[in-house]
């Protein structure tokens, strides 16, 4: 099964690494974002089967804080 995925992580490196992976899993990645609001819209706009996030976000954002937001507004699963 593959899945549709965006990643929410604020380290550049970290982020390449983990879309190549998944990637090669067979998942398509559709985004990768580095802060807590940047995951919240990306995840609406581009509507993932899931978000996988990092704890801590740019911008002072929580990853905990933006996967509640997600779920509450998109009924997206996210992957602390």
């Amino acid at each position: 099964m593959s899945l549709r995925v965006v990643i929410a992580e604020d380290e550049g490196i970290i982020a390449m690494m983990l879309a190549d992976m998944l990637e090669e899993m067979g998942h398509e990645v559709l985004a990768t974002v580095a802060d807590g609001p940047a995951a919240v819209a990306a995840a609406g706009r581009l509507q993932p089967d899931v978000v996988l996030m990092d704890l801590r976000l740019a911008k002072g954002t929580s990853g905990i804080e933006a996967a509640r937001a997600i779920r509450e507004r998109h009924d997206i699963g996210c992957l602390i």
